[in-house]
């Protein structure tokens, strides 16, 4: 009897949130890592997503066996989405550190402009990115063309979710410095579970009757 009002207090249900989201950024980190990064991000974000979204809706599931089955399952997908972005990350990232040299060798105005252009355009993308894993997600009819586009143009319905997730990006670039265990154990399953709880109502209102979310189930 103490045992069970146990497990229904809220202490415990505290403790099993923050237990779940832990376990789901370990298996994000090396899923991004044992994939190269480059080959799995996209996918790591993907599956992060899926375990997000069954946590929030309260379902219960292996998370070894159906995270191995969700990266089996979604893994050429994911890869050809990933192109895209990984090609503009890369110029974009490129043309920040370009600049930011040419800033301190010989610092004119064209090159602060031209640099904080690509940084603009960098945290944009990486927004997209991480959005296009959403998009994924509860638009599973849509083909890999229309999801990179959403990822995009949606953010006209979610400014707000838009900005938090912007701001943790932010966030994770200055926890990198400052306290990377934070990232590693469990910031990146709070990030994605805080723009999910933002973004949920509005996504589902757009979902077709035939065509429902991907579960991780």
């Amino acid at each position: 009897m103490k045992l069970e009002k146990f497990y229904n207090s809220i202490i415990f249900k505290i403790f099993d949130f923050v237990y779940n989201l832990v376990i789901f950024n370990i298996f994000f980190i090396l899923t991004i890592i044992l994939g190269l990064g480059i080959f799995s991000y996209m996918l790591g974000f993907i599956t992060l997503v899926l375990a997000i979204k069954a946590l929030d809706d309260d379902i219960n599931f292996s998370i070894v066996k159906r995270w191995v089955i969700s990266l089996k399952m979604h893994f050429f997908k994911a890869l050809k989405i990933s192109i895209f972005y990984t090609i503009f990350l890369g110029l974009f990232i490129f043309d920040v550190l370009f600049f930011n040299i040419l800033i301190q060798e010989q610092n004119l105005v064209i090159y602060q402009v031209l640099y904080y252009l690509f940084l603009v355009l960098t945290v944009v993308f990486l927004f997209a990115t991480i959005n296009a894993a959403f998009v994924y997600v509860y638009f599973p009819h849509l083909s890999v063309r229309k999801i990179i586009k959403y990822s995009f143009v949606l953010v006209q319905l979610i400014p707000i979710p838009a900005l938090f997730l912007i701001l943790g990006i932010v966030i994770s670039v200055f926890l990198f410095y400052v306290f990377p265990f934070a990232l590693l154990f469990v910031w990146f399953s709070l990030l994605f579970y805080g723009f999910h709880k933002l973004i949920k109502k509005t996504y589902l209102k757009l979902t077709f009757t035939h065509s429902k979310p991907l579960s991780i189930e």
